[in-house]
């Protein structure tokens, strides 16, 4: 679908149309809103490096395989959760605030560029997914088992000093050496 000409799309604009592939997204359109792509399990190619805001449940269940949030500052609760074939996300250099959930179950994800740029990520952001290796080093505020991993997992991670508030047990079942 070409929404080359469009400024804005909708929540739920596109939930659940499971043969939807390919979106153009113009310029104007600087926001996912909530539920728009979610469930659109055939999507592959979304240009999204000039969005600034992920809304909720944007991408849950989509087939997206790989995202470029370079200019996102906001990425809402659960906004890519089940998105099975995501393996890849560029996140915003400027920093970014990860909401609660937004990656989880991402089996697949063991690439996100940019991390040590995100300022919150909010409890279980990251949960069950393939990532094995981070640098918090810019990070503020890491939420309650941010990187929950379904069985002991060698794991392997940088902190900076900018952490005001560490949640409970961020790197549960992570085998960290010291």
């Amino acid at each position: 679908i070409d929404l080359s000409s469009v400024t804005s799309i909708g929540g739920y604009s596109f939930a659940y149309c499971r043969d939807l592939k390919n979106v153009i997204l113009g310029k104007g359109i600087t926001e996912i809103p909530e539920y728009a792509f979610a469930g659109c399990v055939a999507l592959d190619k979304i240009n999204s490096s000039h969005i600034v805001m992920i809304g909720e449940y944007s991408f849950m269940e989509s087939g997206i395989k790989n995202i470029d949030l370079s200019c996102a500052s906001t990425i809402g609760e659960y906004a890519f959760v089940n998105a099975s074939e995501l393996r890849d996300v560029v996140l915003n250099k400027g920093g970014v605030d990860i909401g609660e959930g937004a990656f989880e179950y991402c089996k697949k994800l063991s690439n996100v560029k940019n991390i040590q740029f995100a300022k919150n990520i909010d409890s279980y952001a990251f949960a069950y997914t393939a990532i094995v290796s981070v640098d918090l080093s810019g990070i503020e505020s890491l939420g309650d088992c941010v990187f929950l991993k379904e069985k002991l997992t060698p794991f392997e991670v940088k902190l900076g000093n900018n952490i005001v508030s560490l949640g409970d047990n961020p790197f549960a079942m992570c085998l960290i050496k010291p």
